[in-house]
């Protein structure tokens, strides 16, 4: 498998950047002939046997220390109960603030009273402009007014309208792994689960298939998602409780199967 240059903030795949600056980190990836197709390997600056919800998912197992293979493919289930907390305003996201209600206002106007999660996730997607690296977790009030940021932004954005939307919602960080045309990118990144009444499900505003495809084109693609923490808390110290425990902040590379000779 041909990887791209962790180097390089912007990926480049032939002539064009990708994607905007939208992450919380680019990891150090490397293929490797001993990882087993289906799986990465996680290098990690941790003790212990645990790796948040990679593990407590069951998503990832513990070979070595700081080392952890994760099995890539559907979204890893969560049987989380759902908490009163994912569906009410907070510090962080304060969808009781003016700009968020307006905002919200503006996506019933677009999407009618009817709307879904995935609508409301391709409506932030395009809500947000200014797709820029140049903001750290921003509450959903200022997102609102600014439409810019990266995708703690998006995130924050889409949880606040789909509490006011009466979903339950909460932020997520974790590894987003994307394989196109023979290359893989690996990046912290950080989106939403939202709970349908029966499951936890996945809902990225920063990558839509709309925003990747304007960088692969028609390649075929495959982007997977190793949720590593839940952001429990979301009042004025959330900030300080990022570098509290185990996160993405820990993963120093990863390893990806090498490409099968033809």
């Amino acid at each position: 498998m041909t990887v791209l240059l962790p180097a390089l903030f912007a990926m480049i795949v032939g002539q064009t950047a990708f994607p905007d600056p939208i992450f919380m980190s680019i990891f150090p990836i490397s293929s490797d002939a001993r990882v087993r197709d289906g799986t990465v390997e996680i290098d990690a600056r941790i003790t212990g046997r645990s790796f948040s919800e990679l593990t407590a998912r069951r998503t990832a197992r513990y070979v070595a220390p700081g080392r952890f293979v994760a099995t890539v493919g559907p979204y890893p289930r969560s049987r989380d109960r759902v908490k009163k907390a994912y569906s009410e305003c907070s510090f962080l996201v304060d969808c009781d603030e003016a700009s968020v209600k307006s905002a919200f206002g503006l996506a019933r106007h677009d999407l009618g009273d009817s709307m879904t999660m995935p609508d409301l996730t391709g409506w932030v997607s395009r809500y947000i402009t200014n797709k820029t690296y140049s903001h750290d977790f921003d509450m959903a009030s200022v997102v609102a007014k600014r439409r810019e940021g990266d995708c703690t932004e998006h995130a924050v954005l889409l949880a606040a309208l789909a509490r006011s939307r009466k979903i339950p919602a909460r932020i997520v960080t974790g590894l987003a792994l994307l394989e196109f045309s023979g290359k893989a990118a690996a990046v912290g990144h950080a989106w939403v689960e939202w709970h349908d009444g029966k499951r936890w499900l996945p809902a990225d505003a920063a990558l839509s298939k709309e925003e990747i495809a304007k960088y692969v084109g028609k390649m075929p693609f495959r982007l997977s998602y190793l949720p590593v923490r839940i952001l429990e808390r979301e009042d004025a110290g959330f900030s300080a409780a990022l570098l509290n425990g185990p996160d993405i902040v820990d993963i120093s590379a990863v390893l990806v199967p090498a490409a099968k000779k033809q």
